[in-house]
């Protein structure tokens, strides 16, 4: 009878994984973006255009972003004449190509193909969709009881039954990404895996190129270095879970990354940023390691230096449960609806309330304060 269960927990097992598999695009299959039917301009700049759509064959939505590498990016009706050459995928919803746009009438631009690294989110979600959509932000400072009342709640219902991780465990498994993957320690507590980031454009083909030859192919920019490190920790969401029992990990993450990094692309740790995302990008915690001349994602309101954080915690073991946070959020966005009711539309209402309380009482203590906003535009 045991036998007989065991047989029938791997069956679904299996099934489960095989409906995982479905749901997501086959990057294997796109040799081009010619069933790709653009439905809305998400971004249109000169270095960057990305777009919203369905392929012909799926009714759920996709994004796909281009970003130039010799010319202006191509006009939205040309995207159907971009071929495909896939680089990497996560087995997820996330793929990356390099793609060259194939003029089908125009004789003279025939001779002159200009290249793109192109990705593809497949299926998209609507709050994928929203991190790339202009919008107009709002500055939040977010207390102890912000985070109980609405962000928390907010966290648990994006991560659901945890199934929208599942292409981040494929990584930490060893099941996807293996190419990428620079150091990995196993240990289900402490234990963490960094790879290269797939951000990082100019690093050498990992399914091609074998890592002792990195460092030496032309491709190679270390000035645009960037890796991720990823805890394994399960419930370790965010800096804001993050504790005094955590700390022999943050360390690690921080030393084997300057070891890891300087072995394989020779950047000593005086030229290496380390840093964590609050709001992050996906909940599960992970460090950022970029070189120090690579200005991306470093914005002051969402970058927190990793060799602080563990500072802070030295100090007081529940330090980021305590502290009141500042970051910023897309207006209308579910955190942002989630959070609106603690939120003040006065900017000197906001001016008082961020020095109604003595730091030490707001940030150490946990005493709570009214929260207010400053507004900006994306520019």
């Amino acid at each position: 009878e045991i036998k007989a269960e065991d047989n029938k927990s791997e069956s679904v097992i299996k099934n489960d994984l095989a409906a995982d598999v479905k749901k997501f695009l086959d990057p294997h299959s796109l040799s081009s973006l010619e069933k790709f039917q653009c439905e809305e301009v998400l971004i249109e700049e000169e270095n960057v255009q990305i777009y919203s759509g369905k392929f012909e064959d799926r009714e759920d939505k996709s994004i796909v972003k281009f970003t130039n590498k010799m010319i202006d990016i191509p006009q939205r009706e040309r995207i159907q004449n971009i071929s495909l050459s896939l680089k990497s995928e996560s087995g997820a919803e996330y793929s990356y190509f390099d793609g060259i746009l194939e003029p089908k009438s125009d004789e003279n631009l025939k001779t002159y193909l200009p290249r793109y690294n192109v990705e593809i989110i497949c299926p998209a979600s609507e709050r994928q969709i929203q991190r790339f959509r202009k919008a107009e932000w709002v500055m939040i400072y977010e207390t102890p009881k912000m985070y109980e009342s609405a962000t928390e709640k907010y966290i648990s219902d994006v991560i659901g039954d945890g199934s929208s991780l599942n292409w981040l465990q494929n990584i930490l498994d060893g099941d996807k990404e293996k190419e990428r993957i620079l150091y990995s320690d196993p240990h289900p507590e402490k234990g963490f895996v960094i790879n290269v980031d797939t951000k990082w454009r100019a690093h050498p083909n990992c399914f091609d190129v074998p890592q002792a030859e990195w460092i030496s192919d032309e491709k190679m920019k270390v000035d645009h270095l960037y890796c991720l490190g990823i805890a394994r920790k399960k419930g370790l969401r965010s800096l804001r879970d993050l504790r005094g029992e955590d700390l022999e990990m943050l360390k690690n993450l921080l030393e084997k990354g300057h070891e890891t990094i300087w072995k394989i692309y020779g950047l000593p740790k005086s030229k290496l940023r380390v840093f964590v995302h609050y709001q992050p990008q996906f909940y599960q915690f992970h460090v950022h390691y970029t070189n120090q001349l690579n200005q991306m994602n470093i914005l002051p309101e969402k970058a927190h230096l990793l060799h602080e954080i563990i500072q802070n915690i030295e100090m007081d073991p529940f330090y980021y449960k305590k502290r009141t946070i500042q970051f910023s959020v897309n207006v209308g966005v579910p955190l942002h609806i989630a959070l609106k009711p603690f939120l003040s539309d006065s900017i000197a209402e906001g001016h008082e309330s961020d020095f109604s309380c003595k730091r030490k009482s707001d940030e150490v203590h946990g005493n709570d304060c009214t929260s207010g906003i400053r507004r900006k535009k994306v520019p």
